[in-house]
This record gives structure tokens, C-alpha cells and sequence, in this order.
């Protein structure tokens, strides 16, 4: 496993620069983060940006393996238009990953807005299964893998009701796709609030297990802070046992939004920290 931090640490820099910053304090790995993939996908140069951007990577050495998908879309939108422009930004977002060698694209399964009907929520259904599948063809032709991130039931735009993407659910989702461009991205701060554990989940996923996003909190909500966090509820000892377990060897990547909003001596302190933490969790030195 790869120490590993989320580029939008630093989400007030470019991506260049937050890249650079994160390479200095010694961390060996980054996600490209959802708001600084934006940041690439929306310039005027689009492409020039991307091939710049990846240019600053290599000069680093960092690895780059996983990026977080536009984080605001719905490929599963009961609203068609909004669904097709959705599942659009999407290819372009794995576009981005394939110019840049990234190997895993974590996205949102999609499907927010409450169900009313057991009739909707199977329209629902078929409409996510559908998209998915699409997109994993795209994934495949451009040589990406989606990973797709277990959610919560308030995870949906301005606290709709959001499919509770289980980590169960989903690989049956894959397993009914079949397609070789679909994992899993395990969301620890996620699973800890729906009550699950984690390194049960980890187990669950298996061979499906691509990505992560580590990330703790206290139960009260989704607060994404750096393991060990006050009041936290995680087995971390066993999270780490049962990856070993699996085998996984990519990224350990830390998406820890709720560590930021310091200046910026502050923020370099804390991912200082941040970074010891990960090192001795990888270990196993707690």
C-alpha cells in the first residue's frame, strides 16, 4: 500500500501547485481530486492544461493511480437531459485519466432523489445498471477503471436521498455488468456512519477492491478527517489487517476535507502529520 494524498488538501492552489507542495512534504502518492480535475476539464486549453499538469507530476515522481470523477453528477438521473449531460462530463473526466495515465476513476454510482414506489426504484435500478454499463465500455476503449465508491442514504446534492450504495450492492452490481473496467473504491468515513465494518467491507470487496478513501469521523457525520480522529469509531488495526489480508498494493489515499480552511503553514503542518499517521497505519505500527 502507497501513502497517498488527494490533491484538493490544497484546494485553494492550481493543481500544479498543490502537487508540488504535497511532493515536498514527502508524500509518495496523490489523487487527482474531483474539484482540480474540474479545474483541467473546464479550461480553455483543456488538453495543453492536461498535458502541462501531467508533466508537473513526473517532474515530481509521484504516483498518480487513482482521481476522483466530477463529484456533482448523477450518470442516474430519473431527468433524461440531465442524465445523458451527466454521463457526458463523465467521458470526458476518463479522457482526462487516460492522458494522464491514471489508472482508476472513482465515481458516485448515481441515483439521488427519494424513491417513492418500489416501480421507481426499480426504473431506478435499471437506470444506473444501464449507465454503468455504458460508461464501463468507454472505460475499457481508453484503457480507465471505474471505481465505483460506496455511499450514504443522505449523500444525494443538497442532502437528497442518495442510493446507499453498500459495498454488497455494488459488487453485485459489477458482478451483473461483467465488465473487466468496474471495481470498488471503499469509502472508510461512509461505511463508519452507516454502522458498517470496515474491515468486513474490505473483505466483502475482495478482488474488486481498486481504490480508496480513507477518511474518519465520530458518527455524527461525514466529516473527513485524519484517522484517529477524536471520538472516532474505526478499527484501523483491522482496516489495515484485512487489506494486507487481500493483498492490496495501491494507493492508501487519504480525502480529508475536513482537515483544511488553515493558512497555508498551518495545512503543510497538518499534512506533515497526516502523512506520519499513514505511515505508521501502512506499517502496522500502531
Amino acid at each position: 500500500m502507497i501513502p497517498c494524498m488527494w490533491t484538493s488538501i490544497y484546494y485553494e492552489l492550481p493543481p500544479e501547485d498543490a502537487v508540488r507542495r504535497i511532493a515536498e512534504l514527502g508524500w509518495p502518492a496523490i489523487e487527482l481530486s474531483t474539484e482540480h480535475l474540474v479545474t483541467l476539464r473546464e479550461d480553455s486549453g483543456s488538453d495543453r492544461r492536461t498535458a502541462a499538469f501531467g508533466e508537473v507530476v513526473r517532474e515530481t515522481g509521484l504516483v498518480m493511480d487513482q482521481a476522483h470523477l466530477t463529484i456533482t453528477v448523477d450518470v442516474a438521473c430519473m431527468d433524461g437531459d440531465r442524465r445523458r449531460a451527466d454521463q457526458a462530463i463523465v467521458r470526458r473526466d476518463l479522457e482526462i485519466l487516460a492522458a494522464l495515465g491514471i489508472g482508476h476513476g472513482v465515481l458516485h454510482p448515481g441515483g439521488h432523489g427519494r424513491r417513492e414506489t418500489e416501480a421507481e426504484a426499480g426504473e431506478q435500478n435499471t437506470l444506473r445498471a444501464e449507465a454503468i454499463a455504458e460508461l464501463a465500455g468507454v472505460a475499457e476503449g481508453l484503457g480507465v477503471r471505474i471505481a465505483l465508491e460506496n455511499g450514504m442514504r443522505s449523500m444525494g446534492p443538497d442532502g437528497e436521498h442518495a442510493w446507499n450504495g453498500t459495498v454488497a450492492g455494488i459488487r453485485e452490481l459489477i458482478e451483473q455488468i461483467g465488465s473487466p473496467a468496474l471495481g470498488i473504491c471503499l469509502d472508510t468515513g461512509h461505511a463508519n456512519l452507516e454502522g458498517w465494518d470496515n474491515a468486513e467491507a474490505v473483505r466483502v470487496a475482495g478482488d474488486l477492491l481498486v481504490a480508496l478513501h480513507i477518511a474518519d469521523n465520530d458518527g455524527s457525520g461525514d466529516q473527513h478527517l485524519i484517522p484517529y480522529c477524536r471520538g472516532s469509531k474505526i478499527d484501523w488495526v483491522s482496516v489495515v489487517a484485512a487489506l494486507k489480508e487481500l493483498g492490496y498494493a495501491n494507493s492508501f489515499n487519504l480525502e480529508i476535507p475536513g482537515e483544511r480552511g488553515r493558512p497555508l503553514p498551518i495545512m503543510d503542518a497538518v499534512v506533515t502529520y497526516a502523512l506520519e499517521v499513514t505511515r505508521k497505519l501502512v506499517a502496522g505500527q500502531v
